[in-house]
């Protein structure tokens, strides 16, 4: 879940859950000044009791093993999802550290390196031949005939994912 911080800016911020443990009036506290907060978007608590109920949800004191797991699970599904990203940017820009200070300046050069990763992205997608007839197009303000390559190329990657992700499937099933 997401929102925009406001209409200046593009920069989303995103919900947390939180999990407080314990079912005493100190967590009850916590858990209702917390419910308030708009970065909050739920509230756990675990073992709870009657009166945590009405701000967030009760997890069984039987079921840490099983929150343990999940909590692992969740770990490992950030780190494949967004991780990748800036292994991918430190491996082929070199990038590890900002060069400038403050946050004003550190959130421009980070919107140049995000841009570049993006634009290399782009490029490895559709392939320069085509970027290049979407530049063109663009310049000659006649996007019909890019229209139509786009969706071509759309349409022929498309079969070729659907088929990719077939045979790996029929690999994994026995019949």
């Amino acid at each position: 879940m997401e929102r925009s911080l406001g209409y200046k800016s593009n920069i989303k911020k995103f919900f947390m859950n939180v999990l407080i443990i314990g079912n005493g009036a100190r967590e009850y506290s916590i858990g209702l000044a917390l419910s308030n907060e708009d970065k909050v978007s739920s509230i756990y608590f675990s073992p709870g009791n009657g009166a945590t109920e009405h701000i967030g949800k009760n997890i069984d004191t039987a079921s840490y093993q099983e929150l343990a797991d999940k909590a692992k699970e969740l770990i490992k599904k950030r780190g494949s999802i967004v991780e990748h990203p800036f292994g991918t940017i430190r491996r082929t820009l070199g990038w590890d550290h900002f060069l400038v200070r403050s946050k004003k300046k550190v959130l421009g050069e980070n919107a140049l390196i995000m841009f570049t990763y993006n634009f290399r992205r782009l490029l490895n997608l559709i392939g320069i031949p085509l970027f290049k007839k979407l530049c063109l197009a663009i310049k000659n303000k006649d996007l019909t005939q890019i229209t139509k390559d786009i969706e071509e190329y759309i349409l022929v990657f498309g079969l070729y994912m659907v088929y990719f992700l077939f045979s790996k499937l029929s690999k994994k099933i026995v019949f």
